[in-house]
């Protein structure tokens, strides 16, 4: 799933360096089909394979879950930027676009992950399941 994102990415700074409109197209083009694969996955599982997860996972994908509408709008401001209009340019453009469709975008979903995160690991400060066993902190007990 890395693998296309990256792709694109080098493909849409390789376009930014040699001002070739071809690669910022092909970009796009392997940056949208790998959202719409996402999206398969997520729907896959959501009804496919929801009913036989524990309910911490549950509760995991429906924070991934959410996470896709704001992953569908940086996509779509990232689109805007390549091909819309001046306004939405990072540098010159509205920084309000930027903020709100960017930067706004990347904070929820960030957050949105983590709580995915934590909700399938709970966090066990000063639990005994919260202690690393002696042969995985790299201490092997002999005797």
């Amino acid at each position: 799933m890395r693998f296309p994102i990256i792709a694109a990415v080098i493909l849409f700074m390789v376009a930014g360096c040699i001002l070739n409109l071809t690669c910022i197209k092909v970009g796009a083009i392997i940056l949208m089909v790998t959202f719409v694969y996402l999206v398969i996955i997520v729907k896959y599982i959501l009804f496919r394979i929801l009913h036989q997860l524990e309910r911490a996972a549950q509760r995991g994908l429906w924070f991934v879950v959410a996470t896709l509408p704001l992953y569908l709008i940086r996509v779509i401001y990232l689109l805007l930027v390549e091909f819309g209009s001046i306004k939405f340019d990072p540098l010159i453009g509205d920084w309000q676009y930027l903020v709100g469709m960017g930067f706004a975008m990347e904070v929820g979903i960030v957050v949105l992950l983590v709580m995915a995160r934590i909700a399938i690991e709970p966090l066990a400060f000063g639990s005994k399941a919260a202690r690393v066993p002696p042969y995985e902190s790299g201490k092997v007990e002999t005797g």
